[in-house]
């Protein structure tokens, strides 16, 4: 079984692979034949050792991951071989195979690939976080999101077009960046712009103007 090893915190390349012996299922736990994972920004955060939590080395990186079970441990319900399952673990993705707490994995629909599921849970995870905790988009509120041609971008797209839906909300949303496949036809694409007219065009948009928190940062305009 290969995995991808940080030996010691550093820039990416001081990843290296290693051989290591197939997994065994333990009490309580799955194991899954990795088929995608996902690579994430906080990823390179957590190699170079400068995300909020250390993870001492050698270790392998790796937080989200989509894969099949190819062993169950005892005890263990509601799984069984075959099962197709996400998981986030945080850490230890970028391998062949992985060992479960069987709640951490989840079982994919099946119309989910792999590729897909592999890197749905940050991006939405983060964006619905950003939107319901940071600030809470209210109905007749734009909500404009930078670098929509992204995951956490074009999350933050489904998510706040979803939420204004279930406000009974027209939809309104202001995409700057790449147009994906889950934009909205509805959605004015603002289109490449210098940042420093930004500000501008925001006062442009609406009175009042509620900003996708894509880096964690929620507020209101006034």
């Amino acid at each position: 079984m290969r995995c991808v090893v940080c030996p010691e915190w550093g820039p990416p390349e001081v990843l290296v692979v290693e051989d290591r012996e197939p997994l065994a299922p333990s009490e309580g736990r799955v194991v899954v034949d990795v088929g995608a994972a996902g690579v994430n920004y906080v990823d390179g955060l957590i190699v170079g050792g400068q995300y909020q939590i250390k993870i001492p080395a050698p270790f392998t990186p790796g937080s989200e991951l989509a894969g099949t079970i190819s062993a169950v441990g005892a005890g263990v319900t509601g799984l069984a071989e075959g099962d197709r399952v996400l998981a986030m673990p945080g850490f230890g993705a970028f391998a062949e195979q992985v060992s479960l707490p069987a709640e951490q994995a989840v079982v994919i629909p099946d119309e989910l690939d792999l590729a897909r599921a592999a890197t749905f849970t940050q991006s939405y995870c983060t964006a619905v976080f950003a939107l319901t905790r940071r600030t809470r988009v209210e109905p007749g509120e734009w909500v404009l999101v930078l670098g929509a041609g992204g995951g956490v971008g074009l999350a933050a797209i489904d998510v706040a077009r979803d939420t204004l839906r279930e406000l009974g909300s027209a939809m309104r949303l202001g995409v700057y960046g790449g147009r994906g496949p889950t934009v909205p036809r509805r959605a004015p694409r603002l289109g490449p712009l210098a940042f420093e007219r930004l500000p501008l065009l925001v006062f442009e948009l609406a009175n009042s103007l509620l900003v996708a928190p894509i880096e964690g940062l929620g507020r209101r305009a006034a």
